[in-house]
């Protein structure tokens, strides 16, 4: 065990190449921590992102009884389905904390405390070797700057009302939008949502932000602020300041 100051992914990065073992922990309310067995990512974690658990159950129902050990997920027993939707939840859940833990603040002053005696939680499944961990995060940091600079701003603490007065008399919407619809009774925030349903929190920013673009959500504003005229606001929502390009430009994208 020992204690280092420095930016994280480099940190990440010396452990990663000495082909280490352990449990990367990560100080403070925005912390967590990232495992890693022979230098690969096998599993992280993060204070401000939900575990895999809660999403499993909904794609998987009750989990297996304790000391089943033929159809536990991972296990390579006959339930290949949970197999695959274990697999899934776990890696979104490792993406998730692992944006959360690289993105943001700098990580200068945290303390980082690495321990090679703490056997690193890997649920079950191969590691990721950091490349690939740090493609799939800067992918989603690329998308999260996109609706960051939309011209509706979204992030994942964004707080954000239904529209009461939708004119389309039908529109339909998926499983999850309706599931994140239904759970907004008054203010919520794309963050407080995942939380709830057990999502992962980059996912769940990015279904609310379809919705957003649809018109069934906005952003509240503070109470002293008076709303936008609504030619204001349908000239705000043609177009992307800077380029020109609509924002439903970006919904095709993400849905390739």
């Amino acid at each position: 065990m020992y204690f280092q100051r420095e930016p994280l992914v480099v940190r990440l990065r010396r452990l990663a190449e000495a082909g280490r073992t352990g449990v990367l922990r990560v100080s403070g309310d925005d912390g967590g921590a990232i495992h890693l067995s022979e230098g690969a990512i096998v599993y992280a974690e993060s204070r401000r992102t939900p575990g895999p658990g809660t999403l499993f159950a909904r794609l998987a129902g009750p989990g297996p009884e304790p000391g089943d050990a033929d159809t536990a997920p991972g296990t390579g027993g006959t339930g290949s389905a949970r197999d695959l939707a274990w697999a899934y939840t776990v890696r979104e859940a490792t993406f998730d904390a692992a944006l959360e833990l690289l993105s943001g603040r700098p990580r200068y002053g945290l303390q980082q405390r690495f321990r090679d005696s703490e056997p690193p939680t890997a649920h079950g499944l191969p590691g990721l070797s950091l490349a690939e961990l740090l493609a799939e995060v800067e992918r989603r940091r690329n998308l999260v700057r996109q609706m960051a600079e939309s011209p509706v701003p979204l992030t994942a603490d964004t707080p954000l009302v239904r529209v009461p007065d939708l004119a389309a008399p039908r529109m339909q919407v998926s499983a999850l939008q309706w599931a994140l619809l239904i759970r907004i009774g008054g203010t919520a925030t794309p963050r407080t949502l995942a939380w709830e349903i057990g999502h992962s929190v980059f996912a769940t920013t990015l279904e609310v932000f379809r919705l957003v673009a649809l018109g069934f959500l906005t952003v509240a504003r503070p109470a002293a602020e008076p709303a936008p005229r609504p030619d204001a606001a349908a000239a705000r929502s043609d177009a992307v300041p800077g380029d020109g390009r609509p924002m439903v430009s970006f919904l095709r994208a993400v849905g390739r």
